[in-house]
């Protein structure tokens, strides 16, 4: 699951970012701006900027644990590696498996709450196109 959130978080960056740079490239000079065309460019520009925020806060990492886990390499890695072992030697079935299922729910919250992400970005994305096409269709005939 992690991979189709990472692959489809790309492909949006890449359009975002794109359509960010066409709006801007596009852009008559301020002196030339309408009110219908401060209106477009700054809400394309925003829903745009707000898809990008959205999915920064996707793919931002959430490391921190609830417990000390001997599966998660978060608080294996702030352990001494005398600590791991000697936790890990003596850490019985039952404990292995609780720990097991923790993890899994917490990496289940995790992704739930990237895909969460996604599906704002998508949203913004998709309500930007329209203002977006305006924005370039005036950008041309108040450039000229």
């Amino acid at each position: 699951m992690y991979g189709r959130f990472d692959t489809r978080t790309s492909l949006i960056v890449g359009i975002t970012v794109a359509m960010l740079g066409v709006i801007a490239s596009l852009s008559p000079a301020l002196a030339k701006w309408t009110p219908l065309f401060w209106i477009s460019f700054l809400l394309s520009a925003g829903l745009l900027a707000g898809c990008l925020i959205a999915l920064y806060f996707g793919l931002f990492p959430k490391t921190a644990s609830p417990n000390t886990s001997l599966v998660y390499f978060g608080t294996i890695g702030n352990m001494k590696v005398d600590e791991f072992r000697r936790r890990l030697r003596t850490q019985t079935d039952a404990e292995y498996h609780d720990d097991l299922a923790e993890q899994c729910h917490v990496n289940a919250g995790i992704l739930a709450r990237k895909f969460w992400c996604l599906k704002i970005a998508l949203a913004l994305l998709l309500l930007a196109a329209l203002p977006w096409t305006l924005t370039v269709f005036l950008s041309k005939h108040i450039g000229q």
